[in-house]
């Protein structure tokens, strides 16, 4: 981040394993104020629960589709990765 001179900005809730003291000058910690965060963060209502959704579908359509070379889903779906999860969201989601 210093050496591109970008400035970050970390929202947090107030969970005692966030409290740490921030030692990066280009990164500001903010925490949320106590039994806000289901007020102030929407995107756990409705935009997450529909994101997690089209994922599962999405890869369960890829293990499906799949399934010709591999004797079951299970030995399928323990094959997917982070970088995995990581590049169907780029692909899938415009991320």
């Amino acid at each position: 981040m210093a050496k591109e001179g970008r400035n970050v900005l970390l929202t947090l809730d107030n969970a005692t394993c966030h409290k740490h003291q921030n030692v990066f000058k280009d990164l500001k910690l903010v925490f949320l104020p106590s039994n806000m965060t289901s007020k102030l963060q929407p995107l756990d209502h409705g935009i997450m629960k529909w994101f997690k959704l089209e994922y599962r579908r999405y890869v369960q359509q890829s293990i499906i589709a799949r399934m010709d070379d591999s004797a079951n889903a299970s030995e399928l779906a323990e094959k997917i990765t982070v970088a995995d999860a990581v590049e169907i969201c780029l692909e899938r989601f415009r991320l």
